[in-house]
């Protein structure tokens, strides 16, 4: 294995296997191309905006679906804090707990999210 790979990718690689998530979400195209021996077995969605991972979120409700994986890709700096800033558009009605789990390989970011109830409100 070239030690690019070795390096860069194979760590994330390693946790996206050991984590066993199937709904993977990623910043940006390249971060599915690279995990892409993972498509068998993980829905990878594109999350370009805030706006997506609120959709992601809500067709996540409708299929009884509770947890995901956010794979932020990281050039240069390091991510400021635990939540990355791709939530700031998350469904404001819905309980979401986020994990930040580490870095894997030389730029990928791992969130575990897990999505709550909606409060219902009395009629």
């Amino acid at each position: 294995m070239p030690e690019n790979t070795r390096n860069r990718i194979a760590p994330a690689l390693d946790e996206l296997r050991r984590g066993g998530h199937t709904i993977v979400g990623v910043s940006h195209d390249s971060v599915a191309v690279e995990l892409a021996p993972e498509l068998r077995r993980v829905h990878f969605f594109l999350l370009d905006e805030p706006e997506d991972l609120a959709a992601l979120i809500e067709a996540m409700g409708q299929q009884g679906e509770r947890r995901m994986l956010l794979i932020v890709q990281r050039l240069g700096s390091r991510p400021r804090g635990d939540r990355p800033c791709l939530l700031s558009g998350s469904p404001p009605d819905s309980a979401i707990d986020v994990q930040a789990l580490g870095r894997f390989g030389r730029h990928y970011y791992f969130y575990e999210i897990t999505v709550g109830e909606s409060p219902r409100s009395e009629p």
